[in-house]
């Protein structure tokens, strides 16, 4: 699958700076108006937020500092941020590689938190691919690891469908426990 590279943003007035584009998504630095979004479509969503991170629910300040403290809001290559459908421009969940050292490495762990009406369209496995491309070609890693919870089936069936064999399960401050899931490059 081929990605489109990042793009420079010379100004605040200019569009978010888009890090890759799949097919059918946008990864893409993230703005203050998406926080209102992410915070109604997937941090105050019980659903979509029972496996991640704790497992429940922000309130609206909740959100809004969290997206602001650990988002990507510059243009950097690495971190959390938004994922936008292409055509609608509609932000659906956030994705990103971000430092992971689950395994003692100083690894990158690919995500992806997607809102419940994009469940069940192919955009998860779309953008775990863009990020193992991503990671590898551009990043130039050797190694990248998923952490999922162990009852979130469907996560576990997109990364295992992307290659990704287990490792290991870990305890992660503020996660939880988590199985760890690798791919060489």
């Amino acid at each position: 699958m081929a990605t489109t590279l990042r793009s420079v943003r010379s100004s605040l007035s200019d569009p978010p700076v888009t890090i890759f584009s799949t097919t059918r998504l946008v990864l893409r630095a993230t703005v203050d108006a998406d926080i209102q979004p992410l915070h109604r479509r997937i941090f105050a969503d019980a659903d979509v937020i029972r496996y991640v991170f704790t497992g429940q629910a922000f309130s609206e300040a909740e959100s809004a500092q969290f997206i602001r403290d650990r988002f990507n809001f510059p243009s950097a290559e690495v971190g959390l941020s938004s994922l936008e459908e292409k055509g609608t421009s509609e932000v659906i969940g956030f994705s990103g590689l971000v430092p992971c050292r689950a395994l003692g490495a100083d690894d990158l762990e690919l995500g992806f938190v997607l809102a419940k009406d994009a469940w069940g369209k192919g955009y998860a496995t779309e953008i775990g691919r863009a990020q193992i491309e991503f990671g590898f070609d551009r990043l130039g890693r050797s190694r990248l690891l998923a952490l999922v919870d162990a009852a979130n089936a469907p996560s576990i069936n997109v990364i295992t469908k992307l290659g990704m064999r287990h490792e290991s399960d870990v305890a992660v401050e503020g996660r939880g426990q988590r199985r760890v899931y690798s791919i060489e490059a």
